[in-house]
């Protein structure tokens, strides 16, 4: 067993209890991803998939929308079933079927969308997750604010299984699922989230033939059209704030109608901003099709993002957080974010300066 198990060992022994309840059952896992999934989400979510079965447990990874094309590549794609509420009898199904419902990269809640109240409907629940939170101690919530990425933890979990087995589950398929997360959650492995349990989780994925340069390409080097306007589009309108410690862009409906493309085209636009020379918090604000403002936010050491997307009922990571705003037009928003974040840099003064 690695070192980095030690510290996961009551959790994995509950949670692994729960899941292996379903082995060799007409019982399946669902694996709930949150809304907007990204690598990690997806990477976890698939790759636990794979992982249960290999653990003869039926799993299925329930999202909220379509595999992003920039993911198409991820192995375990036929574990998804994407939840329309519209279709008749849907619901119905998942919860006539579904025996674990099982929260990834997320705390549950309004994070998994309109799949929230499904989830809410199973007994028997399970969280594995490492954004900031307030759920209660549970002995099936496992929540390690440390681990750089949710497939950090699946890693472990995987190691976990095979000592409690006695088998081999890990394959190339997995380790890429996972392998991915870790990528995508630390930016290639040079977030200031990453630990020496992170290479140690890499490292155990790496045991298998991963073509890690083509993975790395396939998440940040190639890019679509779409997101090369976005790039200009959030550059162009990027305005500096309080002696230019806080940066700040939007992007309008009618803009992003224009441009089109997927939830995936905007990543890295906000860790785009925070990179320029004397930013202290980078936010980017975009309008929903349904009015809301969701907001991304990266900021530098001293400027704790998750505490500031916490104000608007968002939260996150320490450098890295994300909110919703609901009933505000967008230049409302903006001034609602200039406002906020002008008193936490007043109360910082010069100390990220």
């Amino acid at each position: 067993m690695i070192q980095g198990n030690k510290a996961y060992l009551p959790s994995f022994a509950a949670i692994t209890d729960q899941l292996l309840s379903c082995r060799n059952q007409e019982q399946t896992v669902y694996i709930y991803p949150h809304i907007n999934a990204d690598g990690d989400a997806l990477g976890a979510g698939l790759g636990l998939a794979q992982l249960l079965k290999q653990c003869s447990v039926q799993a299925v990874v329930l999202t909220s929308e379509p595999l992003p094309s920039k993911l198409s590549f991820l192995p375990g794609r036929e574990f998804i079933r994407v939840y329309d509420p519209d279709e008749t009898g849907a619901s119905r199904e998942v919860t006539a079927r579904q025996t674990i419902a099982l929260a990834i990269d997320c705390a549950a809640g309004d994070r998994l969308g309109q799949r929230q109240a499904l989830f809410e409907a199973c007994p028997r629940q399970i969280i594995i997750d490492h954004h900031i939170s307030k759920l209660p101690p549970s002995p099936t919530t496992l929540v390690n604010t440390k681990a750089a990425a949710v497939c950090e933890i699946v890693a472990f979990l995987a190691d976990y299984l095979e000592s409690r087995l006695g088998m081999n589950l890990l394959d190339l398929e997995i380790a890429t699922c996972l392998m991915t997360g870790l990528m995508t959650d630390t930016g290639r492995f040079s977030f200031s989230s990453t630990t020496a349990r992170t290479f140690e989780a890499a490292a155990t994925l790496m045991r298998y033939p991963i073509d890690t340069n083509e993975l790395s390409g396939r998440l940040f080097d190639i890019i679509t059209p779409a997101k090369l306007r976005y790039t200009g589009e959030a550059a162009q309108r990027a305005e500096f704030y309080y002696d230019g410690r806080l940066i700040i862009a939007d992007l309008p409906h009618s803009l992003m109608q224009q441009i089109g493309g997927e939830d995936t085209d905007l990543e890295g636009l906000a860790s785009m901003l925070r990179d320029v020379d004397g930013v202290e918090v980078a936010v980017l604000l975009r309008e929903m099709t349904d009015g809301e403002i969701r907001g991304n936010v990266r900021s530098g050491e001293h400027f704790d993002s998750s505490a500031f997307a916490q104000a608007f009922g968002g939260g996150g990571h320490l450098r890295a957080s994300g909110f919703t705003l609901r009933g505000q037009q967008l230049s409302e928003a903006r001034q609602t974010v200039i406002q906020k974040a002008g008193e936490v840099l007043s109360q910082l003064g010069n100390q990220g300066a």
